[in-house]
């Protein structure tokens, strides 16, 4: 059946059914239009965001797990030195890291990877130009697996950086070349810097120091130091300050230290530097100054009392031998009865003991009169037994302890019996009541630097075997005071004593270049001379008759030139005809060259090249009863050493007198008159 529907209702049904359709369709269409709004908010937010990036003065990158680059501003491409982001993107960001950074540098994009991000790594860039840019990146791992870094340009910050570091190496590069001992302390004490002159002047390395509180200071010096430091603290520098410092070995040291405060950012003190002046060497020589100042004092007394002495002894004896005769000639004239003899024989006495006090006078100054020969010791002392028992209360004990076989000295027997009757007389004098004990020893022993540096006087006297003569007392004992000033003339602690028992002594014994020692404690004196042991004497020759003229001309060898110039005038002045030489080889060659006439070689012991000692060799070789004389700035015995045990017939201290130089020519040679045939002698340069 067909149905038929009127128009007008087949209008409305399709008006139905469109509105309806766009009722159905109107939360679709609502849908799309805001999703169409919020890609365009996005697509402005993505600009906005773009333009930030690009415009920023931070590099900006994406990379992928290998490190490619997916994106990047502009900033970042500068950074690369590339011409543009097609130009890096899909590239390694190994690729344009500097060659000695490749390996970290992909250690780092792996790292941050597994990490999650790196922060603060620094990593260098190299332009294709070879331009190196060092950057800072923080990265981090975005959910998607790829990794955002910033990247920031730190060439500035890495040449302030690098300007600083120089700086603080050159300060400690200074501290460590310094030559003088720096020390920095915490204001607990405890060492924070320790150079290598600290470590040479204290003892104590810088691993085993740093962070110890240590004991710089010596004894009784600590609290001066400590003081230092807290005045240091306070921000007060000090400068040049003396304290006593000690050695980890325990020497003691003679110090000047100089302290400023460290401060830090805030200005406060963290610390103190120290810096010390070893001036141990310096008090030394102070030290030794004062004493040869006291010895000079005690030299120029002797030399004025010897000055005296000698000046008075020859017409006082001539006096005294003029009571002393009329005397005993006014004795001999007088009846044995006759009053007046028991005065006379007063004034005998009188006049014999005013003779020894001259004598004593003499000794002490080293004028008396010394008659030197081989002397045997202990055989002195036996002789003199009865000389020695008589000059000692009668209740006191002597008792000799002689060694046998004892070597000879050289020595005045006469004044060596002085020596010891002086030291007994003071020993039994030293006795409380005249009861006791006096005991005489007679030895050897082997004097080296250290034992003779406990002598009274160690610059005179040389290392060597020694003859002792020592007398001992039991008595009371002597104070430091009066065993300081026990030597001196005219000091005695005696009412009735002159002081010039040991004062002669000490003359005596100089005069024999010997030394003393003195052992003092409560209940014991002691004592002790000794006497070189003398050389064993070679047979003398009879002396050959002065020619009358030069027996042969003088070669002086040195190198230089201003002393050889000054020893040929010296000599030429004194009528020697003299050659010279510059060196050793140059001497060997005029002595080779031919008859030279040459009598004798003043030889300098140290020249470069062929040495004195060398050229002495072999001038023993070409002339092998050639006379030469070794001269030279070191000590007799240190030149002997250098010798070798090659003879030479004298030596000649440097510096010396001319008169020094013509004696010794004169005295080898045999003349000082002038060469009568006056021809010309030529000279080796």
């Amino acid at each position: 059946m067909l149905l038929v529907v009127p128009e007008g209702i087949l209008a409305f049904a399709v008006l139905a059914l469109v509105v309806a359709a766009l009722l159905a369709l109107r939360p679709i269409l609502g849908r799309a239009s805001r999703a169409r709004a919020a890609e365009a908010a996005l697509a402005e937010s993505e600009g906005k965001y773009r333009t930030l990036v690009d415009i920023t003065r931070t590099g900006y990158v994406i990379v992928d797990a290998a490190g490619r680059v997916l994106d990047a501003n502009a900033e970042y491409v500068r950074l690369t030195g590339q011409p543009g982001l097609e130009a890096i993107r899909g590239r390694a960001v190994t690729e344009w890291t500097a060659p000695f950074d490749v390996a970290r540098n992909a250690a780092e994009v792996q790292r941050a990877v597994e990490r999650g991000g790196v922060a603060n790594l620094e990593v260098d860039y190299q332009h294709p130009d070879g331009a190196i840019v060092p950057i800072e990146i923080n990265a981090a791992l975005l959910p998607d697996g790829t990794i955002m870094a910033l990247c920031r340009d730190i060439t500035d910050r890495r040449r302030a950086e690098g300007l600083v570091h120089a700086g603080d190496r050159r300060m400690r590069d200074l501290v460590e070349a310094s030559p003088l001992p720096i020390v920095a302390l915490n204001p607990a004490g405890e060492v924070i810097t320790w150079n290598p002159a600290a470590e040479r002047l204290f003892g104590y390395p810088a691993a085993e120091v740093t962070g110890r509180d240590l004991p710089l200071a010596a004894p009784g010096g600590d609290g001066q130091f400590r003081g230092y430091l807290d005045e240091a603290l306070r921000g007060n520098a000090l400068q040049g300050r003396p304290v006593l410092g000690r050695r980890r070995d325990g020497t003691d040291l003679d110090l000047r230290v100089s302290t400023a405060p460290l401060r830090g950012p805030d200005g406060g003190a963290l610390g103190v530097v120290a810096i010390y002046e070893d001036v141990s060497e310096q008090r030394r020589i102070q030290r030794l100054d004062q004493e040869l100042q006291e010895r000079l004092l005690e030299a120029q007394k002797l030399e004025s009392l010897g000055v005296l002495a000698g000046g008075i002894a020859h017409d006082f004896n001539n006096l005294l031998n003029l009571v002393l005769g009329n005397t005993h000639l006014a004795r001999t004239t007088l009846p044995p009865e006759h009053p007046g003899l028991e005065p006379l024989h007063e004034v005998e006495q009188a006049t014999h003991r005013a003779a020894e006090l001259t004598a004593q006078m003499l000794a002490y100054a080293g004028r008396g009169q010394f008659v030197l020969g081989p002397v045997d010791l202990a055989a002195v002392v036996r002789d003199s037994s009865g000389l020695i028992h008589a000059a000692v209360p009668a209740a006191v004990r002597l008792v000799l302890e002689l060694a046998d076989g004892l070597p000879a000295i050289e020595a005045d027997p006469n004044q060596v019996r002085q020596v010891l009757l002086n030291l007994v007389t003071n020993a039994g004098e030293a006795l409380p009541g005249g009861h006791g004990t006096v005991t005489v020893r007679a030895g050897q022993v082997d004097a080296d630097p250290d034992y003779l540096a406990g002598t009274r006087f160690p610059e005179a006297a040389l290392p060597g075997r020694y003859l002792f003569l020592e007398v001992v007392d039991d008595g009371a004992g002597i104070t430091p005071e009066v065993a300081r000033r026990m030597f001196e003339p005219f000091f005695t602690t005696r009412f009735a004593g002159r002081g010039l028992g040991l004062a002669a002594v000490q003359g005596i014994v100089r005069r024999h270049k010997g030394t003393l020692q003195v052992d003092a404690a409560p209940g014991r004196t002691a004592i002790r001379v000794l006497f070189p042991v003398a050389e064993p004497r070679q047979p003398t020759e009879p002396a050959p008759a002065a020619p009358a003229a030069p027996s042969g001309a003088v070669l002086l060898v040195d190198d230089e030139e201003h002393v050889l110039r000054l020893m040929r005038v010296f000599l030429q002045r004194a009528g020697f005809r003299v050659l010279t030489a510059s060196s050793g080889a140059a001497a060997l060659e005029l002595i080779r060259s031919g008859p030279v006439g040459v009598g004798l070689v003043i030889l300098d012991l140290t020249m470069p090249g062929l040495s004195g000692a060398a050229t002495l060799v072999e001038l023993r070789k070409l002339v092998p009863d050639l006379r030469v004389v070794i001269t030279s700035g070191y000590s007799e015995e240190e030149a002997a050493q250098h010798c070798n045990g090659q003879p030479i017939q004298g030596f000649l201290p440097k510096p010396y007198l001319s008169a020094d130089l013509v004696a010794v020519a004169g005295r080898h040679l045999m003349a000082a008159a002038p060469d009568p045939a006056g021809s010309p002698v030529p000279e080796a340069r």
